[in-house]
């Protein structure tokens, strides 16, 4: 698993490791990854970015059907601070 500006998640519940670039940024932003229906993205990511003063963008799916996966804030790209890794991800 890597966290930053460069993610790399491994798969749970059947979806594919999530391999995947954050754009460039300016300002400390938290970075949330979820795990969605198929129905809503083909990939079964949402990831949502926050910058300071931005409201949270979250998945448009029910609550039951969205697991949270990984939830961080960064400073710059090299100051990460996790907040939240799933245990499923964390031993994967």
């Amino acid at each position: 698993m890597q966290i930053g500006t460069h993610l790399e998640i491994p798969g749970i519940h059947g979806a594919d490791d999530l391999i995947y670039d954050l754009p460039d940024f300016e300002e400390s932003r938290q970075v949330k990854v979820y795990l969605v229906p198929e129905a809503l993205s083909s990939d079964r990511y949402f990831i949502s970015i926050k910058q300071a003063g931005m409201n949270e963008i979250v998945p448009p799916s029910r609550g039951k059907d969205t697991v949270l996966l990984v939830s961080f804030d960064q400073q710059e790209e090299d100051q990460i601070q996790i907040k939240y890794i799933n245990p499923e991800v964390e031993n994967a």
